[in-house]
């Protein structure tokens, strides 16, 4: 099965000491256990994929004019702060159950066109594999980020501070364009 994936939303659960990552389409939403073991181990292959792609768009010598456009369009995005889950505003089938499913296994891929296979797996049972662009990666970063800083964790999540890295992104929504299936 593959739809386009709509919405992505990242909160924590206090209650559970966990991030609670929830994957939206038009009509399928997922949700995922994260936690700090597990947000500390996968931290550094979404940095280094924003780095690597960072990289590659200072050696291309992107015009930073041509992309200003999008990050007017994300920054128009940034929604005010919500007081319930923006997924949970619609009932939408809930393929992997209606509870979320403890992630312990991630995989994040580079794949030729530039974009990202990145999957989430429980240890046993379904999990879910999607492609994403190198700004999907950085926004769902932010949203991590951002979430971390509400625990007691005493995590650092930084992103990184060249200019296109800092940049990139900042205040989305991470409503995105992209494609998941089922494992």
């Amino acid at each position: 099965m593959s739809q386009p994936l709509h919405q992505i939303h990242v909160g924590f659960s206090p209650e559970e000491d966990r991030l609670q990552l929830c994957i939206s389409t038009s009509t399928h939403e997922m949700h995922f256990w994260l936690t700090r073991r597990f947000v500390k181990l996968l931290w550094p292959g979404l940095r280094n994929a924003i780095e690597v792609t960072a990289k590659l768009v200072t050696d291309a010598h992107v015009d930073p004019i041509s992309k200003a456009p999008m990050h007017d369009a994300m920054q128009q995005q940034t929604p005010s702060q919500p007081t319930t889950n923006p997924l949970t505003a619609n009932a939408k089938e809930t393929p992997l159950g209606p509870l979320p499913v403890l992630v312990t296994r991630a995989r994040l891929d580079p794949i030729p066109d530039g974009r990202y296979l990145v999957g989430l797996n429980p240890q046993q049972s379904n999990g879910i594999e999607m492609v994403m662009e190198s700004r999907h990666l950085l926004a769902l970063s932010r949203l991590l980020s951002d979430a971390v800083a509400k625990t007691d964790w005493e995590l650092m999540l930084s992103l990184p501070s060249g200019n296109q890295a800092s940049n990139y992104g900042s205040g989305v929504s991470c409503q995105v364009e992209s494609n998941y299936k089922f494992n």
